[in-house]
């Protein structure tokens, strides 16, 4: 049974799924729809009314659905969503309705995360291609849609390759305008809403944000108003935006409402593709874009928008992206949901590789791994340090050099390491990294490491991932609670860093709860000035930038931002300069952010600069907080907290700011939040990952074999002659059959 349950109707469809049916990805999921009926809310007390209905008119007497799973219009807490705007209030609880009909499993969804399993039933004909780039099946997936509001939504890809979708509020980020005619509407939407600080890009990217556009460019340019389209988009109540759509071909003052509307689209699917690195794919959906499909193909609006980011374009670039035009992915994704739900010994002293590989140094530690080891949630990954050492990478002509003289170091001779895992600052793309600032330019490649290594598995990870993985290794003394709301396991996990930079990623379980991280780009999503203050700075940034629209958060959010807003406050106020400390932040070069951390708590312009800094901070940790919606953690690391505490516990600052979210803002109060004070989970986190590689080989018979030939003998042992003389008779006597049969 799947559904569809809005505000005001329900749409219930019952399936029969055959013995022998499979879901395959591009196709729609299997089963012969034999009852639907749509229903008005309003006509029953309860939902369970409407399903004991449903069930009645089905005829369901002697049997009752395997699954259900229903799509639902509102955030899913719990397995239970409330209606607040239907009139009488209405609650979905899956336990209960579980009890009541006697359903094995009754499971609530998202509707945008039903429309997101709709993507994966999609096929080439469904879809237009607006940015041509091969998609990577193992990479996250993530989508976008303006309809009635901005719905958004990510898929991740489990050890089986199944994927998993994700709901979050990434339309309730803040809204970051670009020019000075968005600075000017940015200012009029925040008197209308009476908001000080900031309002939701769904304000603006949306059918009703259309018609705000709209509004503002009729009082602003009275001139350019045609009467007859006034009068008819004055009229049309709620559907105000598709007359915008309708007449922008035609209309000078729709045309340009379309424009700015398509541009901050496009800056928005920029930030969340920042957040997501989708190269398995990133989708346009929702209504409005195959309605005004020009605005999005034939000008560059859209993609421009997208694209400009600064010195991250070109990870954006590098991700397929699609504009789908068929409307019924929803319906589509529950039943797919629901069909696929209903559907659904170690090896002593191995070792392995853990390395942290910056633009300067590498680190490199040879793990042993005892016999029996089993890694937990909250503590760090089995094994003992039996080699490390740092590199200076100017000395080496490669890093297969630094490879080879670390394992002739650790003397490694007879046994080899099984997996090594190397957390790499840059941008990694199949596997290999490029060290652009290396004076003789340095490429790291997995395969090619391997194969020349022996090692069974080399896997290249972001640095800031490796830190996410560091995340499970967490006790609770390394860490101070923020937010203290019930943690759900299973759920995402998300963690954002200020430090030399700003780093983001995130965590997804698979179905046997073990979690996976993505490397993302979140730092640089569009910096979103929240008061007058902070516009200012934003448009001196942005001229000594020499850019004209936008620049990224990690310009503000960082040590040399913390140093950029000081730079800025002490030229506005040159009064408050205090000129002993602006000496010693003139001479501190790369640790300007230090000195003006080192003196907020007794200098006046340096405490300013600190609050700005930490509202920021807030608001970024909200955004991220939103796209991610991680329950089963959100965390505060990188350098900069847990040397300032203060600004982030006993000053209200930071989860102010980061609560400031409008109507979602309850969404962000019920997810757990943690600063982290530990500062070595980079180095974990790698040790953590190589480990899980390991224990997968562990649970495989053919990886076990291949990983102990390549590791632990230079030829193979009698074991492995005996168990591939096994396969090669089997498949030869396979083959003599076929050959026989095929004779006949």
């Amino acid at each position: 049974m799947s559904g569809d349950c809005g505000g005001t109707h329900t749409r219930l469809s019952l399936w029969r799924i055959p013995n022998s049916s499979m879901q395959l990805k591009g196709n729609i999921a299997p089963g012969d729809s034999i009852f639907a009926k749509k229903y008005l809310n309003e006509d029953h007390s309860s939902f369970n009314e409407v399903c004991h209905l449903f069930m009645t008119e089905a005829k369901l007497t002697n049997e009752v659905p395997e699954i259900c799973v229903l799509a639902c219009a509102g955030p899913i807490l719990n397995n239970s969503v409330d209606f607040t705007n239907i009139e009488f209030g209405w609650m979905i609880d899956g336990v209960t309705l579980e009890q009541q009909l006697g359903i094995k499993q009754v499971k609530l969804i998202n509707d945008f995360v039903a429309m997101g399993y709709g993507l994966l039933t999609l096929r080439p004909h469904e879809y237009i291609v607006l940015n041509d780039v091969p998609k990577d099946e193992s990479a996250p997936i993530a989508t976008i849609g303006a309809g009635t509001g901005l719905g958004e939504c990510f898929l991740t890809p489990g050890t089986d390759g199944q994927y998993t979708c994700f709901a979050c509020e990434g339309g309730h980020t803040d809204f970051a305008p670009a020019d000075e005619i968005e600075i000017e509407l940015y200012n009029e939407i925040k008197a209308k809403l009476g908001c000080s600080q900031r309002f939701s890009t769904e304000r603006i990217v949306s059918g009703p944000g259309l018609a705000t556009i709209y509004e503002f460019l009729a009082t602003k340019f009275p001139e350019k108003v045609d009467l007859k389209v006034h009068e008819k988009f004055l009229k049309a109540n709620t559907q105000q935006g598709k007359v915008v759509g309708e007449n922008a071909k035609t209309n000078e003052l729709c045309n340009q409402t379309m424009e700015i509307f398509v541009g901050a689209y496009g800056r928005e699917a920029g930030n969340a593709m920042l957040k997501y690195l989708p190269r398995g794919g990133f989708y346009i959906t929702g209504g409005l874009a195959p309605k005004n499909l020009d605005y999005f193909t034939k000008k560059d609006i859209f993609l421009n928008s997208l694209f400009d980011k600064g010195r991250v374009s070109s990870a954006l670039r590098a991700c397929p992206i699609y504009l789908v035009l068929t409307e019924d992915i929803g319906e589509r994704g529950a039943h797919f949901y629901a069909s696929s739900s209903n559907n659904r010994n170690t090896m002593s002293g191995d070792l392995i590789i853990s390395g942290d590989c910056g633009g300067t140094n590498t680190r490199l530690s040879l793990w042993l791994i005892p016999k029996g080891s089993v890694s937990f949630r909250g503590s760090v990954a089995p094994g003992e340090i039996t080699f490390a050492k740092k590199y200076h990478n100017e000395n080496y002509g490669s890093f297969s050099e630094v490879c080879h003289l670390f394992m002739k170091e650790a003397k490694l001779v007879d046994k080899l390491p099984v997996a090594c895992v190397l957390a790499c600052a840059g941008p990694i793309l199949n596997n290999t990294v490029e060290f652009t600032n290396i004076k003789d330019g340095w490429k790291i490649d997995g395969p090619g490491l391997e194969r020349e290594l022996g090692i069974a598995t080399v896997k290249l990870i972001n640095d800031f991932a490796a830190m996410g993985y560091g995340l499970l290794t967490l006790k609770p003394h390394e860490y101070i609670v923020l937010n203290e709301a019930e943690k759900e396991e299973g759920m995402p996990i998300a963690t954002i860093g200020a430090g030399t930079g700003l780093g983001e990623c995130y965590l997804t379980a698979d179905v046997d709860g073990h979690y996976s991280c993505f490397a993302c780009e979140g730092g640089h999503t569009d910096f979103a000035p929240a008061d007058t203050m902070e516009i200012e700075l934003y448009n001196s940034i942005k001229e000594e930038l020499g850019c004209d629209r936008r620049f990224s958060v990690e310009r503000i959010v960082s040590g040399p931002g913390l140093a950029t807003i000081y730079k800025f406050l002490s030229k506005k106020f040159p009064e408050k300069v205090n000129a002993k400390v602006h000496e010693a932040f003139m001479t501190a070069k790369s640790l300007q952010g230090k000195i003006v951390g080192d003196n907020a708590k007794t200098d006046e312009l340096c405490n300013q600069a600190m609050e700005m800094f930490v509202d920021a901070y807030g608001r970024e940790a909200g955004s991220a907080m939103l796209k991610y919606l991680p329950r089963g953690g959100f965390y505060i690391t990188g350098g900069l907290a847990p040397k300032n505490l203060e600004y982030f516990t006993h000053k209200d600052i930071f989860l102010k700011a980061c609560f400031n979210k409008g109507r979602v803002s309850p969404a962000i109060k019920a997810i757990p939040i943690y600063l982290v004070l530990t500062e070595d989970l980079g180095e974990r986190g790698a040790h953590y990952y190589a480990y899980q590689l390991l224990d997968s080989y562990n649970n495989s018979l053919l990886g076990n074999t291949i990983a102990r030939e390549r590791a632990h003998e230079k030829y193979a042992s009698t074991n492995h002659l005996v168990l591939y003389s096994i396969i090669a008779a089997v498949s030869v006597a396979t083959g003599v059959m076929l050959g026989n049969a095929m004779r006949k």
